[in-house]
């Protein structure tokens, strides 16, 4: 005699399924958030390491344009005193000329 499956035991059944399949899945997410807070941790300390390498970086390239700088200065300090000292009395009238302008735009 053959047996029919009771409908409370195939309930039963699929309750416990359903509830192993729940857990897993719990267990699953919680793997993910795991992972995910590690990633967005080695991520946070790639982005400070770079951040610092390209600080140093901006920091150098800084320092060249400074001394780039200071040696052009240089050179057109002794270029404006060569000129001087050829030309001193055009120099003189440029330098009042220019004090005269100056002193112009900030009286108004």
């Amino acid at each position: 005699m053959a047996y029919a499956k009771s409908p409370s035991r195939k309930k039963a059944k699929n309750g416990n399924d359903l509830d192993a399949r729940v857990s897993a899945l719990k267990g699953d997410f919680d793997s993910l958030q795991n992972n995910v807070r590690e990633l967005l941790s080695s991520l946070g300390h790639e982005a400070s390491s770079g951040f610092a390498s390209a600080t140093e970086a901006a920091g150098e390239a800084a320092g060249d344009a400074a001394e780039q700088v200071g040696s052009w200065s240089e050179a057109g300090a002794e270029s404006v005193r060569g000129a001087i000292r050829t030309q001193p009395l055009a120099a003189i009238a440029l330098s009042m000329g220019a004090g005269a302008l100056i002193g112009s735009l900030l009286r108004r």
